[in-house]
């Protein structure tokens, strides 16, 4: 379907050991999210190009976000570019308002 998005709940982080995926332990809570074999599974399917100037560059299509731990702390995914945050939490009922706020791009942190 052109313009079609999926979200997924992907559950939780993989693995129980402090090296997962051939990396330790993520540097920064933005990169938590390569710990989970359904996102990273994602981002490569959905790479996605974005043309700046008559060059390419590679922008993951797909975004994250993890649930508080009363929700079971599963990972959701979108994919697609990462819409205005703002706009999209105005327009859900107030208690969704905030944790759609909380939706990062896949991308590693520098």
């Amino acid at each position: 379907m052109p313009n079609g998005r999926f979200m997924v709940n992907c559950g939780g982080i993989d693995g129980v050991s402090d090296m997962t995926y051939g990396a330790a332990r993520p540097k920064s809570m933005n990169d938590v999210w390569m710990h989970n074999s359904a996102i990273r599974a994602l981002s490569e399917a959905f790479p996605g190009k974005v043309w700046h100037f008559h060059e390419i560059s590679l922008h993951r299509q797909v975004s994250w976000k993890r649930m508080p731990e009363r929700n079971g702390e599963n990972f959701l995914a979108l994919t697609g570019l990462l819409p205005d945050l703002s706009s999209w939490s105005s327009a859900v009922p107030g208690h969704l308002s905030e944790t759609v706020k909380k939706w990062k791009p896949c991308a590693p942190s520098q």
